[in-house]
């Protein structure tokens, strides 16, 4: 690799070959990134929801940052989720920051005990 482009050195009689795999490997690697780019997108739209619920619930602002990441960082790794219609991608964010929200919580209580 060269910066963002791949070098190809091959002195094999099959280069043709081997510059067709680096080429399918660069557009493997740009479509997993428009794909991340598209996953990172679509959550985007849910950040603000996703902390109303989790601010809502423990009416704390970094304790709500912190649970709505990890909602919405938990979410990015769900396949399914992104299949979902709206409001199915909707009650999913809120069960997501409801349980974030109440590990929080959790964490929180042992800690003063």
């Amino acid at each position: 690799m060269y910066g963002d482009k791949a070098v190809v050195v091959n002195h094999s009689s099959q280069k043709g070959r081997v510059r067709m795999t680096v080429h399918m490997l660069e557009g493997k690697r740009e479509s997993a990134l428009s794909v991340c780019n598209k996953k990172t997108g679509l959550l985007r739209q849910y950040e603000d929801y996703c902390y109303q619920i989790a601010f809502y619930m423990l009416r704390n602002e970094g304790q709500a940052m912190e649970a709505a990441q990890q909602a919405l960082t938990s979410l990015y790794k769900c396949h399914e989720w992104f299949e979902l219609s709206e409001s199915g991608r909707l009650a999913k964010v809120k069960h997501a920051a409801l349980m974030q929200s109440l590990e929080s919580k959790k964490r929180g209580m042992s800690r003063a005990l």
